[in-house]
């Protein structure tokens, strides 16, 4: 009987910096697969999928909804005012538009107290032997 063989890979060693608790409840679970750490990890790497979150926070998902929401209005709006060129009724479209515009100006307001406090700059320092 013939059977090919894959050729051995090289093992090469990893490191990672883990808590002392994750060491422990990894020696943990490695026991009581009947696994020594190293084929445990290897396991876990050849078996697990991991679900990759794009780490957008409720409230921007919400802020992303509300814009695409205010942009359709939009649309609405200018379609209409360019089908319709003599038969519109520009108090309803001014109403209209201000109604986003304050909606627009909300969101400003939400987004500028969710946001992170800006990193001051450092002030240049002006060169000692440049000549004026």
């Amino acid at each position: 009987m013939s059977t090919e063989q894959k050729p051995r890979e090289r093992i090469v060693q990893i490191n990672a910096n883990v808590y002392l608790s994750e060491r422990e409840l990894l020696n943990q679970k490695a026991r009581a697969a009947e696994m020594n750490v190293s084929q445990f990890i290897s396991k876990l790497i050849a078996d697990s999928t991991v679900e990759v979150s794009l780490g957008v926070s409720k409230e921007l998902r919400d802020m992303n909804v509300w814009l695409a929401r205010i942009n359709s209005n939009l649309n609405m709006l200018a379609k209409t005012s360019n089908i319709y060129k003599d038969q519109t009724y520009a108090d309803l479209i001014n109403y209209s538009l201000g109604t986003i515009r304050d909606e627009v100006m909300t969101m400003a307001q939400a987004c500028a107290a969710s946001a992170p406090a800006p990193r001051k700059r450092r002030a240049k320092r002006k060169d000692a032997g440049v000549a004026s």
